[in-house]
């Protein structure tokens, strides 16, 4: 009996061990469950900061793609707008690509800056403040990309390379029409830089840069002397003569002016977007007027872009009309009429399918830099250098 009385509450006890450990356990299972929870949410918010450096290495290549800076201009940074302005085609309907309900605290921002010389960057820039376009003029720039999701912050970096849209012109190409052909002009008419001489001359060498159809109409002063019209304009002929064989990319130009927004209804909503002047400014140098004639400024001495970054002019359904002293440096097409009145000088390339008349008294002057530069001032796209891409350890919050 006494055994019986000594034993009593110890199932008590047991069982109030029991809860001690049980309890125990569950909060050591609540607190892990709590830090698993806190590891995976900012696991999933590192994650997310990580993808939308990603997204913004995307961003800054195609914005480099739309417009390369070359020496003269430069190229902002993007911020956490540009971001979630981003938009992506689902189902052929426009969707922005980050929804900031699901990016809480989103902070964003791509920088893009020149690779240095090989003796390091050049004053007034320094490592420290690098320049925002190509300074080395090498088509290598840096995009790094850095952004903030909750309380993480992710970062990567790439050297990115321009591959330039090639024109894909005829070897030495000067002057192309399919109509008639006038030279009435007073001055040289058409030559080279270095020579200055008459185009009929150059047909005499057989190294005309001239073609017009001879069954259409051919203009020129008494002084041009050629032996033969026929022969001096056919020095070059390819099998089928045409736009697409004149001019073969003009659909790519165009479709890169589209993408770049320098594909214009009329003259009129290009005066408005600010014309030559904006042309001259911007990157890059191409213009598409998709109807109606383009005439350029008739102020005395004004130029367009230059030997070292010509441009492309493309009228697709109408005339371009020059009717003073300017001086021009590129291609300019016109499915219509090209018409020189005044004194400009076109270093260059015409190509007018319907006619051309050089009535000024200067010149269409050939010019081999130009030619050499017009396949390298539009790119065709923008791709990381391979080996380059690397991600940032611990890089800054990004700055607004």
């Amino acid at each position: 009996m006494n055994a019986c009385i000594r034993e009593r509450g110890s199932a008590l006890i047991l069982l109030l061990g029991v809860i001690a450990a049980l309890a125990t356990l569950a909060v050591a299972i609540v607190a892990l469950t709590a830090n698993v929870q806190s590891a995976t949410s900012k696991d999933r918010s590192r994650a997310k900061a990580f993808n939308v450096a990603e997204a913004g290495l995307d961003l800054g290549q195609q914005q480099l793609d739309k417009s390369w800076p070359l020496a003269g201009t430069t190229v902002s940074p993007l911020v956490t707008s540009d971001f979630l302005a981003l938009k992506i085609t689902v189902d052929g309907q426009p969707q922005t690509f980050l929804d900031s309900s699901e990016f809480p605290g989103l902070i964003g921002r791509v920088d893009m800056y020149d690779n240095p010389w090989a003796d390091g960057y050049h004053a007034p820039y320094s490592a420290a403040n690098p320049p925002s376009f190509d300074q080395t003029n090498d088509g290598l720039m840096y995009v790094r990309s850095v952004a903030r999701v909750g309380k993480k912050t992710a970062g990567v970096q790439a050297q990115v390379s321009l591959v330039p849209l090639p024109s894909r012109l005829p070897p030495d190409i000067l002057l192309y029409t399919d109509g008639p052909l006038d030279l009435n002009g007073l001055g040289s008419g058409v030559g080279s830089s270095d020579e200055k001489v008459p185009f009929g001359v150059i047909g005499e060498d057989e190294t005309a840069t001239v073609y017009a159809d001879p069954a259409n109409t051919v203009k020129h002063p008494p002084t041009m002397n050629f032996p033969d019209n026929k022969n001096v304009f056919q020095a070059w002929k390819p099998t089928t003569v045409n736009a697409q064989t004149v001019f073969p990319a003009l659909d790519d130009y165009v479709a890169k002016a589209f993408i770049a927004g320098k594909e214009y209804a009329n003259e009129e909503a290009f005066l408005d977007a600010g014309g030559w002047d904006a042309a001259n400014s911007s990157d890059p140098h191409l213009v598409v007027i998709d109807d109606g004639d383009i005439q350029l400024p008739n102020t005395p001495g004004y130029t367009i872009w230059s030997q070292a970054r010509p441009g492309y002019l493309i009228v697709l359904n109408g005339d371009v009309i020059i009717p003073g002293q300017q001086t021009f440096y590129g291609l300019i097409y016109c499915k219509n009429a090209f018409e020189e009145k005044g004194t400009p000088q076109i270093f260059g390339v015409v190509i007018a399918l319907e006619s051309a008349k050089l009535n000024g008294d200067r010149s269409l002057i050939k010019d081999p830099t130009v030619m050499a530069n017009l396949d390298s001032v539009v790119p065709s796209t923008v791709r990381i250098v391979p080996g380059t891409w690397s991600e940032l350890r611990s890089p800054a919050v990004p700055a607004q």
